[in-house]
């Protein structure tokens, strides 16, 4: 495989896995520290599987608006808007992403300085720093990133189990707006990432139904297909704007053929 053809306009590092813990194909250095935008989702929502799996926390605790809960919260249909001051629907009823609702899980973790040191010491990923909150200001390299994405594969210190359930489509019939590609009906959402479903945006065609992941605004992305047992990582200092709804879309079909 050519890791040169990883290379999209607006990538500065990118990875494939597949099959085997070393890359499949990388481009760019592994070992920069980048901004991880809102994939340091990813990372949180992986903390709280990790404190679920030691019965230290549990999807269903309240945390948010009245009836809603640390799950609700995960996926974005707690009715909280993307401000501490918004509040956009009733729990529940619509998918609303909420950048500020990840801020009230990381305090629910034990804020920034404690949620950094168990991204390293839980979850392996060496590299992290915060500038800002960890719901969305995380940065790390590309090897870490490729460590989280290994996780979310099912191979890493949340057990699978717990990430099947966290992977699973969170209050199915929701509808919402995917940031910067439109409204959905249904938009699905796990625990965590955002599942492809049978929508394309960013995550293009090819990926089945089940894939999920996240991307950021500082043109980082992690991508997840757990039937394959592969992923593709990329991080970036572009920050996202309209060229990735044609480039995103592209990059990520034309991988996913590199794996068929």
């Amino acid at each position: 495989m050519d890791a040169t053809a990883l290379l999209g306009e607006w990538a500065s590092t990118a990875s494939i896995l597949h099959g085997e813990r070393a890359p499949l194909a990388s481009y760019g250095p592994r070992d920069e520290v980048l901004p991880w935008a809102s994939v340091s989702k990813m990372a949180v929502a992986a903390l709280v599987g990790f404190a679920v799996q030691q019965g230290e926390h549990d999807f269903n605790e309240p945390l948010g608006p009245e009836g809603s809960t640390l799950a609700h919260l995960l996926a974005h249909s707690s009715g909280l808007g993307p401000s501490r001051e918004a509040l956009g629907a009733r729990v529940g009823t619509k998918r609303i992403y909420s950048t500020f609702g990840y801020e009230l899980i990381v305090e629910r973790l034990g804020g920034t300085s404690v949620v950094v040191n168990h991204c390293r010491s839980r979850l392996g990923l060496l590299s992290v720093v915060s500038d800002g909150s960890p719901a969305g200001g995380l940065a790390g390299t590309a090897e870490d990133l490729e460590t989280l994405a290994w996780l979310w594969l099912g191979r890493g210190p949340v057990a699978e189990d717990i990430v099947g359930e966290m992977t699973a489509v969170f209050l199915p019939e929701l509808g919402g707006v995917v940031p910067g590609f439109g409204s959905w009906q249904p938009c699905p959402w796990g625990l965590g990432p955002q599942v492809k479903g049978e929508n394309s945006h960013w995550m293009g065609s090819g990926w089945p139904a089940t894939s999920f992941g996240h991307f950021g605004q500082s043109g980082s992305m992690i991508l997840i297909d757990r039937l394959r047992e592969c992923a593709v990582v990329a991080l970036s200092a572009r920050e996202f704007g309209p060229w990735a709804m044609t480039a995103w879309p592209n990059w990520t079909s034309r991988v996913y053929e590199m794996v068929s």
